[in-house]
């Protein structure tokens, strides 16, 4: 997994986040044990999506063995919330790849309004007067 980010929603409330990207390649939410098996993976990847949404910041944390990091990095919509987490895993000496875009964004049919995350504007290219 060292060679790519995976893109977490984390907007589920009380049912487990689910992968929506691994790489730049888009995924149908699917379950983390379904791509990272249930070993030291698994855990380090809830451990700093857990910790990421809790804080709305980034994380970094060390497996128990000291061989392997995780990296969380949130992907916030335009309230704050955290709409997703980026986390890589990889040897503690080694350098992640560089993560691909995305951007959240909510629709409230209630109130008929949509609102986008700055990074999702950015992927639009939308100019600091259109936001």
């Amino acid at each position: 997994m060292s060679n790519h980010w995976l893109l977490i929603e984390t907007f589920g409330g009380d049912v487990a986040p689910t992968i929506i990207g691994i790489g730049t390649t888009p995924k149908r939410m699917v379950p983390l044990r379904s791509i990272l098996g249930r070993g030291r993976s698994l855990q380090a990847v809830e451990a700093v999506v857990a910790k990421v949404t809790a804080s709305r910041a980034p994380a970094e944390l060390v497996t128990q063995d000291g061989q392997r990091r995780a990296l969380g990095e949130p992907l916030l919509s335009y309230r704050g919330d955290v709409h997703g987490v980026w986390v890589w895993v990889g040897q503690v000496d080694e350098m992640p790849p560089t993560r691909g875009s995305a951007g959240a964004w909510h629709f409230n049919l209630s109130t008929d309004t949509i609102g986008g995350s700055d990074d999702l504007l950015e992927i639009g290219r939308a100019s600091c007067r259109e936001r």
